[in-house]
């Protein structure tokens, strides 16, 4: 199932915010190219076939190690419905280096993507992560300016609490799978993820962003 957006006297019928985070360490680099091109065929994907008229927003955020390097979190870019300027204004700023040991900071990431995007009332919220590396816990630092807590569990209530779709391609980790038993939560882990980075086009993606965004507009249809 692809996604449409229509103009003129098409109505809206769903609201999509979706934000993408990139591990942005050294590590990242032989594969970061083909992810950012993947990912920008598939938001033009978002205006190709008639079968959902959706009025969809994206955003690009990075993030690397914050307990090693000096700007842990990348989070400069806006929403944005423009396919060129989320590719070439967006991901095209996005670099792979730094980092330390093998461990990034994808939690502290999905915080961020959570608390600091500017969603929309009433619109399907997706977060979609990409990663070859296991993750760490939470910086202080993290912890400070979104009071949250360094605590799965936490975590995977919010994600609930705020009807959180959340997609993650990564590496094989113990955390991961802890949040793949959250509801609406899509995580494929591998133990070789660079090479599931280099030969995905992510079309899964598409069709379970399609089907969601379905299935809310005919919950949302029974109520009226």
């Amino acid at each position: 199932m692809a996604i449409v957006q229509k103009t003129g006297d098409a109505k809206t019928k769903g609201v999509a915010d979706v934000v993408f985070l990139f591990d942005c360490t050294g590590s990242m680099g032989p594969y970061i190219n083909n992810v950012k091109d993947n990912v920008a065929s598939l938001i033009k994907g978002f205006n190709s076939t008639p079968n959902v008229v959706l009025d969809w927003r994206v955003r690009a955020m990075g993030y690397k190690d914050l307990f090693v390097d000096r700007e842990g979190i990348i989070d400069s870019f806006d929403f944005t419905n423009d396919p060129d300027v989320f590719a070439n204004s967006q991901l095209a700023r996005l670099k792979a280096d730094g980092g330390g040991d093998e461990k990034e900071s994808a939690i502290d990431a999905i915080w961020y993507a959570l608390k600091r995007s500017d969603w929309r009332p009433k619109c399907t919220k997706v977060i979609v992560l990409f990663t070859d590396a296991g993750t760490k816990g939470l910086h202080s630092k993290t912890m400070d300016e979104l009071g949250v807590v360094d605590d799965i569990a936490y975590l995977q209530q919010e994600l609930m609490k705020n009807r959180i779709q959340l997609f993650m391609y990564c590496k094989t980790d113990p955390v991961y799978e802890q949040l793949h038993q959250v509801e609406r939560s899509h995580v494929y882990q591998y133990d070789d993820p660079g090479s599931e980075l280099l030969k995905s086009d992510f079309a899964d993606l598409l069709k379970v962003i399609g089907k969601t965004v379905s299935a809310s507009i005919a919950s949302e249809n029974k109520t009226l």
